[in-house]
C-alpha cells in the first residue's frame, strides 16, 4: 500500500512499498472523474533512482513512505481504491469518493463513501421493507404512538419529502437487524464517536459533517462545508404523539449504544456546528437512519 504520494499540475508520481514507481498522466481532476492512464512502471533502487527514471515535472517533487497521520494539507496519497487528498482535517476523495452503491430490498439505490475506516451510506435511508422482504407498516397516527412493532413514515406524511430526506424510522426499526440491506447495519455510536473525533470533535463536527448550501437545510446552515462527504440531511422527525418537527431545521440520526444497549440520537441543526448526542428511550420517536457497512 503506497503510504504517501505527491501531484504536480501535470503529471502524478507515486512510492510503494514493493519499490515501484507508479507515473501517471492525470486527465481530469474533477469530481466523478476516474483517474487517467499508467505511463510507465519501473523498478528502482534508491542509489540507482537518477540513472534509471526521467521524469518531467512542473512544481518541486518530493516523495517517500511516511506514518505522518496529519501530513502537510495538500498531500496526496494513493489507497489502492482512490486518489485521497489530505485537507488538514482527514483524506478526501479526488475522484469524487463514491467507492461503491449499494441497494436495498425494494430497489432503492444509496451512495457510498469510506470516511476514516467505515463505509457509509451517504444518503438516508428510504426503504419501506426489512431485507428479509417483510413490509414496514406506515400507520395512521393512532397506530404509531400505540404499536410496539417497526414503522417508518414519511414527514407530514408526504411523497414529496422521500428525497432527499428519506423516510423516518421508529426505535423497533432502527434496532431491528433488518432495517438495512445485507452486510450492513445502522450506525452505532462507536462509529459516529469516530466520526466526529475525526471532524475535529462535537463542538464544531456539524460543518464538515452537514451537506452545505440551503437547498435542503435552513439558512444559515452554519459553518456547513460537508468535507467529510457525509452530506448530513435535516430530515426532521416525529414525535411520540405522532406529531412532526424540525424538517429543514434539524437532522437526527438513530444510533446503536452497543454497550449500554439502548439508543441515541445524533443531532445536526441548522443554526449551529453542534453535534450533540442525545438518549432516547421512547422508542416512538421517528428519526433518520444512516447505514454503515459491516466490516468482515
Amino acid at each position: 500500500m503506497i503510504e504517501k504520494a505527491f501531484w504536480t499540475r501535470i503529471h502524478y508520481l507515486s512510492l510503494q512499498e514493493n519499490n515501484h514507481f507508479m507515473y501517471w498522466n492525470l486527465m481530469d481532476m474533477t469530481m466523478g472523474m476516474k483517474i487517467a492512464i499508467v505511463m510507465a512502471v519501473v523498478t528502482f533502487s534508491w542509489f540507482e533512482l537518477s540513472s534509471q527514471v526521467q521524469v518531467e515535472l512542473e512544481g518541486g517533487l518530493s516523495m517517500g513512505q511516511s506514518p505522518d497521520n496529519n501530513p502537510e494539507p495538500g498531500t496526496i496519497r494513493w489507497t489502492g481504491n482512490d486518489l485521497e487528498g489530505w485537507n488538514g482535517i482527514i483524506w478526501v476523495s479526488l475522484t469524487g469518493g463514491v467507492l461503491d452503491t449499494v441497494s436495498d430490498i425494494t430497489g432503492n439505490i444509496y451512495k457510498t463513501l469510506k470516511i476514516g475506516n467505515d463505509i457509509w451510506m451517504i444518503e438516508n435511508l428510504r426503504t419501506t421493507r426489512l431485507n428479509d422482504g417483510i413490509i414496514l407498516g406506515d400507520p395512521a397516527p393512532a397506530g404509531w404512538s400505540s404499536q410496539a412493532v417497526p414503522y417508518r413514515c414519511r414527514y407530514n406524511n408526504s411523497d414529496a419529502n422521500i428525497i432527499p430526506y428519506g423516510f423516518l424510522y421508529n426505535g423497533y426499526a432502527a434496532e431491528d437487524d433488518r432495517l438495512c440491506p445485507t452486510g450492513w447495519h445502522v450506525s452505532t455510536v462507536e462509529e459516529w464517536e469516530t466520526l466526529i473525533d475525526l471532524m475535529g470533535g462535537a463542538a464544531t463536527a456539524g460543518g464538515p459533517l452537514k451537506e452545505s448550501g440551503t437547498q435542503h437545510w435552513s439558512p444559515p446552515n452554519t459553518d456547513a462545508t460537508n468535507e467529510s462527504g457525509l452530506a448530513a440531511l435535516p430530515g426532521g422527525n416525529r414525535k411520540p404523539d405522532a406529531s412532526y418537527t424540525g424538517l429543514m431545521q434539524y437532522g437526527n440520526y438513530w444510533a446503536i449504544d452497543l454497550i449500554g444497549l439502548s439508543l441515541k440520537d445524533y443531532n445536526f441543526e441548522y443554526n449551529t456546528a453542534d453535534v450533540t448526542q442525545l438518549t432516547i428511550t421512547d422508542r416512538k420517536w421517528g428519526l433518520s437512519v444512516r447505514c454503515v457497512k459491516n466490516q468482515d
